[in-house]
């Protein structure tokens, strides 16, 4: 029997059959859409064993923060955000004015919300620690993350504490809980957020970034959609299903800002001609530089009109 685990209706809207192609295993997988929200979701949620196939070693989530860019790249983006955040530095200020925040992301978020140097904050699904670690070089005080596919706990390089468990255990009362692309990999999203509200100070905010169904994207590309990315994500939420969540688990949704790219073409076009993503076997690139180009455009032109095929949307726990 079907009920949304986005908004809890229990009328679907349609079924249809979704394949892995982040490896390229084209395994299929049930889908349904609910008639309420629009909301999709995998039919039957995976048991442990089947899901952790599908999080191999080089699932990128798990990269270590050492692999994501040079040593001298960090310092560099460290500097720049730094001074973007109110700390000035003359060469932050310099690589601030080359390249400007971007109009969405944790940097432009914390500044838009007053996020404090000192604010306590829960990473949920951190998977390596990547956000996490970045964040501590920038500056920021008191920083835990929590993964429950992790192999074991770890620290991050910059001193970042890694849990292997899950929210409702992690101790402590948090200023900012972040759920960056995690959400649509837990089997109930829904109870999800209500954990992370009783996680939270009054006042304190938690950040959601997720891609959604209120997408031109998905419209556009259905089962190749390459957000949906089965079986990975097993609740992916539309707009209303968003507000729906969060005025159940008792958060206010303050904003919403959409921060898609042009992944969500050139990614679907490879579903669409069944091509996988990491594993693809491709001497080069599909498409042009200009057509990577225009894919952009595309996306910012998109995300001005609340049509991206993901977003931040910052909810917050009553006063």
């Amino acid at each position: 029997m079907f009920q949304c685990r986005v908004c809890s209706n229990g009328v679907r809207a349609k079924e249809f059959v979704a394949r892995e192609m982040m490896f390229g295993t084209r395994e299929e997988f049930d889908y349904d859409e609910c008639a309420e929200c629009g909301s999709v979701q995998i039919a039957q949620v995976p048991c442990p064993e089947l899901l952790a196939k599908h999080y191999p070693d080089d699932y990128y989530p798990f990269w270590s923060p050492a692999k994501t860019r040079s040593r001298a790249k960090r310092v560099l983006a460290t500097l720049r955000t730094q001074h973007i955040l109110g700390k000035p530095n003359l060469l932050g200020a310099i690589l601030a004015r080359l390249q400007p925040a971007p109009a969405v992301g944790n940097v432009d978020l914390f500044k838009r919300e007053g996020v404090k140097w000192s604010a306590r904050i829960l990473d949920v699904g951190c998977g390596g620690g990547i956000l996490l670690d970045g964040l501590a070089a920038m500056g920021f005080e008191h920083l835990l993350g929590v993964d429950l596919f992790i192999e074991r706990e770890f620290v991050t390089p910059n001193g970042v504490k890694v849990l292997k468990t899950t929210l409702e255990d992690v101790p402590g009362e948090f200023d900012v809980v972040l759920f960056h692309h995690s959400l649509e990999h837990v089997p109930d999203p829904a109870t999800s957020l209500e954990a992370a509200k009783t996680k939270l100070r009054p006042g304190g905010i938690c950040i959601v970034r997720v891609p959604t169904t209120s997408s031109e994207a998905w419209e556009r590309y259905g089962r190749d959609w390459v957000q949906l990315d089965p079986p990975r994500h097993l609740a992916v939420p539309s707009r209303r299903g968003m507000a729906i969540m969060a005025q159940r688990s008792g958060l206010m949704l303050k904003r919403t800002v959409d921060d898609s790219t042009g992944f969500q073409f050139w990614g679907s076009e490879y579903y669409k001609r069944d091509i996988s993503l990491q594993r693809n076997g491709l001497s080069g690139p599909l498409f042009s530089k200009q057509e990577m180009a225009e894919y952009e455009r595309r996306a910012a032109e998109l995300n001005a009109r609340g049509r991206g095929d993901q977003a931040a949307f910052v909810l917050q726990k009553e006063r």
